[in-house]
């Protein structure tokens, strides 16, 4: 039965019954016994006659179910007793229980001796309600010696896999006798961890990883406890983030490709009828002159500032340089003349900048 036993439940019979004993024998009045409240347990007593015949005893607080026991002998010449269970407390709050086999046994000596045999119920203990993390298993384990064994889902397996929230119960027999628990399992999601794909970058660039997650803490590849890593060199990193107790992690790898070089030389000032070639050549390369020619050298034919920008592995570099071209002389002896024999003739191969004024005369 299950009892609502508030305030004005105090000193209330639960239960009576008259029954036939004999004088002078002991008995054990029990019964089983649940406390079904968060709050204050009930207090019960057993009365024998009208009379209080054992101590208060206070119920086990909320669990499972309880066997209480209590060593009764019957009076001289007794051959009849009222037998009543008693509710002693009257709180306003919790008193609720349930209560079932209530019983009265004894070994009499008579003209004839009685033997009882008592079989424990299967121990049965599926553990506390549990919370695990999504993609873990818990194996519940009912095994006992001899047992038979029925799950929630009819599975009559002695354990059960459990890999979903959800409330889990077994019911063991052994010796014709059964006892069954419960036990609820929940699960909390892994936090979302995602670093990406791998990348290649250029030598120089710099790319920042970032695994912040709600309330989470974090150990990346080098111990560092920040949610954010920044990444220069080639290698892999790793993180393990952890939030609500669940752990999850991962993993990336990074490459960085040097760059091109690009060399085209010092400043040079030349003549102007002296060629000049800038080579910027680099096996697999592509190039980008400074008049938008994409060819991997360039012949300058005019002064001015030239520059490259090369492309490798999708590395960027360019240089530049400036080409100064200085202009020949000018030199001209004239046109081709005849003169008669005796004459003198003056050829000047200065520019004309420096001729005298005075020509030559003879």
């Amino acid at each position: 039965m299950i009892v609502n036993s508030g305030w004005p439940s105090a000193l209330f019979d639960i239960w009576c019954q008259s029954v036939t004993v004999c004088p002078e024998q002991s008995y054990t009045l029990s019964y089983r016994v649940r406390t079904v409240s968060n709050d204050l347990p009930a207090r019960l007593q057993w009365w024998v006659d009208g009379s209080p015949s054992s101590a208060e005893i206070t119920l086990p607080n909320f669990g499972g179910w309880q066997t209480i026991s209590y060593a009764w002998t019957s009076g001289a010449g007794q051959t009849a007793a009222n037998l009543c269970l008693r509710v002693m407390s009257g709180d306003g709050i919790g008193n609720d229980f349930a209560l079932d086999d209530i019983s009265m046994q004894a070994t009499i000596t008579l003209r004839d001796e009685v033997e009882l045999f008592v079989t424990p119920l299967p121990l049965v203990d599926l553990g506390q309600d549990v919370t695990l993390c999504a993609g873990q298993n818990l194996v519940l384990d009912a095994a006992v010696p001899g047992g038979t064994y029925v799950w929630q889902d009819g599975s009559t397996a002695s354990s059960f896999i459990v890999n979903g929230a959800g409330n889990y119960s077994v019911t063991v027999t052994a010796n014709d006798c059964s006892a069954s628990d419960a036990i609820d399992v929940a699960y909390t999601p892994l936090p979302v961890v995602d670093l990406g794909a791998d990348q290649v970058l250029c030598v120089g660039e710099a790319f920042l990883l970032n695994a912040q997650v709600a309330g989470g803490t974090y150990v990346w590849q080098n111990g560092s406890p920040a949610p954010f890593f920044n990444v220069t060199t080639s290698g892999t990193y790793s993180v393990s983030v952890t939030a609500n107790n669940c752990t999850a992690s991962d993993v990336v790898d990074f490459t960085f490709n040097p760059l091109p070089i690009v060399d085209l030389g010092a400043d040079q000032t030349v003549c102007s009828d002296v060629p000049v070639l800038l080579d910027a050549t680099i096996p697999g390369a592509t190039y980008l002159w400074q008049d938008g020619s994409t060819g991997a050298t360039f012949a300058p034919t005019v002064s001015g500032p030239y520059s490259a920008t090369v492309t490798l592995n999708n590395c960027v570099a360019s240089d530049a340089t400036n080409i100064t071209f200085t202009p020949l002389p000018v030199v001209d002896l004239g046109p081709d003349q005849t003169v008669c024999a005796g004459t003198a003739v003056l050829l000047d191969d200065r520019p004309r900048s420096y001729l005298p004024l005075a020509g030559w005369f003879n």
